[in-house]
């Protein structure tokens, strides 16, 4: 398996488990009047976002033969910023593309689902 096909693979997986627990939290208050703002379901999504910000940072410097340094722990600690600073000093002019797909890839996982998930429930029920 090609190693840009092994990081997309990577990176889709984490994508759609956190997908699925924001899914998960969205449907466990669907009947709650005052659901608590934090549950396990968003606890996991937010770990599994920083690991899997770091398993994309370790997979391109492995594929791209670099030293993957200190960005695993600023990836852990810093999430989604750390990808886009990581992004910034590989990939310079390329860069300019690939940060708004992470910011449109985090954005549609944590804002665009869950605001999708309650208008259906609101539209179900």
């Amino acid at each position: 398996m090609s190693e840009v096909r092994k990081q997309t693979l990577w990176t889709a997986a984490f994508i759609l488990t956190v997908a699925v627990c924001i899914l998960c939290d969205a449907w466990g208050h669907r009947d709650d009047p005052n659901p608590q703002p934090i549950s396990w379901w968003t606890i996991a999504a937010g770990f599994l976002t920083l690991f899997g910000g770091a398993a994309f940072v370790v997979l391109d410097c492995d594929r791209l033969g670099r030293q993957v340094g200190a960005w695993i722990p600023l990836t852990l600690l810093f999430g989604p910023g750390a990808v886009c600073v990581y992004l910034a000093s590989v990939y310079k002019d390329r860069s300019l593309f690939m940060i708004p797909l992470v910011v449109l890839v985090y954005g549609g996982v944590w804002v665009g689902l869950p605001i999708g998930m309650d208008q259906l429930l609101r539209t179900w029920s």
